[in-house]
């Protein structure tokens, strides 16, 4: 009997569905069999696999896609005569171990649908959660293990089966003891300088009086394998703290990138970049997070508060990109062929890390559920006051940044290579945020250029080398205070003891260098710590000779006299 052809639209009605164009996520086949009365086709089984394994779909029995002139797509009704027969068949085969792995579906997936005189069958099937994946046919996950690539069905690389049976453990992929790695190979300087945040964020935690190592045991960045009797570095260590050629011994994908664009002009791939390969830097995790934090924040209107003594640079927007930011880098697979790669321009933040999302996206944005792939990293941020691990991060960064922007977060997987795209547009750049107001401070005018000015106007921001407008500057030592206690205790100690006036250059240029190893500065900063009149004396006597004698660097190099230039010492070896 023939059958009438279907519109797109009128299939996507019926179907209740907004669109019914073939692709990852739908597909038609026709099974009716030799005898006309149904049959689960033989490719039917394969795309299963690939749907369960990618994001889930719909598979319709019944339908022909045919091509039209206006090149839309149509569908010729070929039916199912006898669909109870053909479900039968298909629970049969799906429950059979030898054919498939396992069934996700019950009776509520599987609907018939009746059309003129005949039925189509309607199959949802949805996405495998991570500890059942992979999903395979035949006994044989490495040669019958399939994904969704546009609207087809493939069978993936061994080593991608490998990675989805990693994945699917409920260990935490970046607790492994490395055995040939101590804590000589992770970088002394950003060591420092994370426990020098975990001391201001926890002031009075007993882990403050415990020696490096210890510390480190603490945090899980060393870890022993009682298993093996193994005690060593852990993979969320050696990626924190190590140096990038370690890092890449182990990682041999491993790269981080931050690009920087002035301008929507796309013919400019970017105006500033900062990626782990540089060799100016560690090229570690936690420099990179330091480093990118500040980076994106920068150019954004952010109201000045205070709290207590402390001050808050943050507002919501910053909260969203920082969240963002730190998502990327603990839900990243470093074993992936994506690098993590992170985005800023005048239209819209981009955040790219390897490796699909662990939760559809549906469950990620109701929050709740957290379910990271670098578990012990995560608890590293959060130990210096960043992430709370209770899954919210993705719930938050959609309530916030839509509310904030009148931009929707928009996600999106890629499958070659297999990564997670994260895009913040920005409808309005540089917009303060709704309702917040700005606060005054009371900014001592001479960090500027050591010049009282009665009525000066100076963004309290200048300590972060954010100028804005309209905000009084009276003195006050508040700034240096700030400053200065983000430091060690011992570099505190040798700040306290500075006179007006130095008569050893050398020993002014070795403490300029132990500041600049802890975090990175602008002129104005420096001068304010080291307590000097003008910036112009810090500079030609201090600056200029560590610039020049490579034992210091510009965190800008491209853009040498870029308003917010910062400085970072250069440390050789690993003392």
């Amino acid at each position: 009997m023939q059958y009438q052809h279907i519109s797109e639209k009128a299939l996507a009605r019926l179907l209740q569905r907004e669109t019914i164009i073939e692709n990852t996520t739908f597909e038609v086949k026709r099974a009716t069999g030799k005898d006309g009365q149904g049959k689960v086709p033989d490719d039917f089984y394969p795309t299963y696999c690939a749907m369960a394994n990618t994001l889930g779909g719909t598979v319709v029995f019944g339908l022909d896609e045919i091509k039209t002139k206006t090149g839309n797509p149509a569908y010729k009704i070929t039916g199912i005569p006898n669909p109870q027969k053909v479900i039968d068949q298909l629970f049969s085969t799906l429950n059979n171990k030898t054919k498939v792995n396992r069934n996700l579906l019950n009776n509520d997936d599987v609907e018939i649908i009746p059309i003129e005189d005949t039925f189509l069958i309607k199959i949802s099937i949805p996405r495998a959660e991570r500890e059942l994946r992979p999903i395979y046919l035949n006994n044989n996950p490495i040669e019958n293990t399939y994904i969704r690539n546009a609207s087809g069905d493939h069978q993936i690389r061994e080593e991608d089966v490998r990675l989805m049976i990693r994945e699917a453990s409920s260990e935490t992929i970046d607790a492994e003891v490395l055995p040939y790695y101590a804590v000589a190979d992770l970088n002394p300087q950003s060591v420092l300088a994370y426990r020098n945040l975990f001391r201001i964020t926890k002031i009075n935690h007993p882990w403050n009086s415990l020696s490096d190592e210890e510390f480190l045991k603490r945090i899980k960045a060393v870890h022993t394998n009682r298993e093996k009797n193994v005690t060593g570095v852990t993979k969320a260590g050696l990626l924190m703290f190590g140096d990038v050629n370690d890092i890449r011994d182990y990682f041999p994908n491993y790269y981080l990138d931050y690009l920087e664009k002035y301008n929507d002009d796309s013919s400019v791939r970017y105006d500033n970049k900062i990626s782990s390969n540089q060799g100016t830097w560690s090229g570690n995790i936690f420099d990179f997070f330091q480093m990118i934090d500040r980076k994106l924040s920068e150019g954004l209107d952010i109201p000045f508060r205070l709290q207590g003594k402390q001050r808050i640079d943050d507002n919501k927007l910053t909260e969203v990109l920082r969240e963002a930011l730190i998502n990327t880098l603990i839900h990243a697979d470093y074993t992936g062929a994506a690098p993590v790669k992170i985005t800023k321009s005048p239209s819209s933040f981009t955040f790219i890390n390897p490796g699909d999302m662990r939760r559809p996206l549906a469950l990620a944005k109701h929050g709740g559920i957290s379910d990271c792939r670098n578990r012990i990293l995560q608890t590293m941020f959060s130990h210096i006051g960043y992430g709370d691990q209770e899954g919210f991060g993705v719930a938050a960064i959609y309530d916030i940044w839509e509310r904030e922007t009148g931009s929707i977060p928009e996600y999106r997987e890629l499958r070659e290579p297999v990564a997670t795209t994260l895009v913040l547009e920005r409808k309005n750049p540089g917009v303060v945020l709704k309702g917040e107001p700005q606060e005054s401070l009371t900014v001592n005018p001479n960090i500027l250029n050591g010049e009282p000015q009665e009525g000066l106007t100076v963004n309290p921001n200048i300590l972060n080398g954010e100028p804005q407008e309209g905000l009084t500057a009276n003195p006050t030592e508040l700034s240096r205070d700030i400053l200065i206690e983000s430091l060690s205790a011992d570099t505190r100690e040798k700040i306290k003891k500075l006179g007006r006036r130095v008569s050893d250059v050398d020993d002014m240029k070795r403490l300029i260098r132990e500041i600049c190893a802890q975090n990175t500065f602008t002129l104005v900063e420096l001068a304010t710590i080291l307590n000097r009149k003008t910036t112009h004396s810090v500079y030609e006597r201090y600056i200029v000779p560590l610039l020049q004698e490579q034992k210091l660097e510009k965190t800008n190099p491209e853009k040498p006299n870029h308003p917010y230039q910062r400085y970072r010492a250069i440390l050789s070896g690993k003392k």
